[in-house]
């Protein structure tokens, strides 16, 4: 009994209970990711909502997708709160994130060529997750590119044996892809690849966590995309008329392929005013594509149907988390001034939504086509080329 008083137990360091976890501020970003990031980034809100259910527990039996979770996370609270608190931790969690991407054997080896074994699922999302967190901070000299990059490879040569992961991984990596050549002069869709084949898993997409990629309409934006790369390099080399024959039979094909595509929301719905406004924005990008940069009444009117339909959609519906890009392409067609400022206010709501640092470039981008287009400046078309010349590269989605 005198042994026991006098042996004075010192107090243990428990273990960490979630690699990553680690202080009050990592739970905070757990927090602010469960219940504020992931609800701004996809169509769902409830409990089905893939962030929440897909990679979050994936993340609390993988430090490194967890630190990449809260690193995103922490991006966001740090750009809307100044705080450098949340700003310190949020760049050590991407650290880590990054060590554990670097020293995984796996990836290094599939990158190299030297292995074909498939990469784990929590590996694969974490590329993903940091290509967000560029989003997040509004980064506009391609930080988004390698993780990007990564992505592609895995899609490629990396099948999920998860199907429900799998889709998702598919339908957000095609959603950024796409949307990623619209405001790009390199970056082409994994879409246009020759020999890309769909997986075999595509589901029906009124069940899609975005909306484009499982309905079809991307597959008319990647066309619309090489279409214009096709009329860029005529219009640099002075060739007459800019719109060959064969450039013109191609839109006109597509027009019809707009017209006949019909939104799979049901009617009653957000998702489906939102999938008439990207196809309404589809139509938008082909016009400003095989047209002149100058104004007439049907680019007018359809600038105006877009906005009606913006009009339609709650401030705080979780169709605000895919509106950036839609919004991009109405403006980069605004040539009534009246327009401009339900443009303007259109991206006000998105940044009080989301608070995504990339709205604000898109925005400022806008603003210079809308210059531009004033001033009578054909060049007003090729807003990709704006981008570039402003030294910008990010995404807008």
């Amino acid at each position: 009994m005198a042994a026991a008083r006098a042996f004075k137990a010192p107090l243990m360091e428990l273990p960490i209970l979630v690699d990553g976890i680690e202080s009050e501020i990592d739970r905070h970003f757990l927090d602010h990711f469960n219940h504020t990031v992931s609800r701004i980034l996809t169509l769902f809100t409830d409990d089905s909502n893939p962030f929440k259910e897909i990679l979050l527990p994936m993340a609390i039996r993988h430090k490194g997708l967890m630190h990449s979770l809260l690193c995103l996370s922490g991006s966001h609270l740090a750009s809307r709160d100044k705080s450098q608190a949340y700003n310190d931790r949020q760049q050590y969690h991407f650290q880590c994130a990054l060590t554990n991407l670097r020293t995984d054997e796996k990836l290094n080896a599939s990158a190299t060529g030297g292995s074909k074994d498939p990469i784990d699922d929590p590996t694969v999302a974490q590329t993903l997750v940091l290509c967000l967190r560029s989003i997040c901070n509004g980064e506009t000299n391609g930080e988004y590119r390698p993780h990007m990059d990564a992505a592609r490879h895995l899609i490629v040569n990396n099948q999920s044996q998860n199907e429900q992961f799998g889709l998702f991984l598919f339908e957000f990596f095609m959603y950024h892809d796409v949307s990623n050549s619209i405001t790009s002069l390199d970056r082409r869709p994994l879409l246009l690849t020759e020999d890309f084949i769909l997986p075999t898993f595509i589901m029906q997409p009124e069940a899609g966590a975005l909306l484009g990629v499982l309905d079809g309409l991307f597959g008319y934006m990647s066309k619309i995309t090489q279409m214009r790369d096709k009329i860029r390099k005529r219009r640099m080399g002075k060739l007459e008329p800019c719109v060959d024959y064969q450039t013109l039979s191609d839109a006109v094909t597509i027009d019809n392929e707009i017209r006949l595509w019909h939104p799979a929301q049901k009617e009653d719905s957000d998702r489906f005013i939102a999938a008439q406004l990207y196809r309404q924005a589809t139509w938008v990008y082909l016009y400003r594509t095989i047209k002149p940069s100058v104004r007439n009444d049907k680019i007018v009117d359809a600038v105006d149907q877009g906005l009606e339909l913006l009009r339609h959609l709650p401030s705080d519906a979780a169709a605000q988390s895919i509106l950036l890009m839609p919004t991009f392409l109405l403006g980069c067609a605004a040539f009534d001034e009246r327009q401009r400022p339900e443009i303007e206010k259109a991206f006000d709501g998105l940044q009080s939504y989301s608070n995504l640092g990339n709205i604000k470039p898109a925005r400022e981008i806008v603003e210079i086509v809308w210059r531009m287009m004033d001033e009578g400046d054909e060049n007003s078309w090729d807003w990709e080329t704006i981008i570039k010349n402003n030294g910008y590269d990010f995404l807008v989605t």
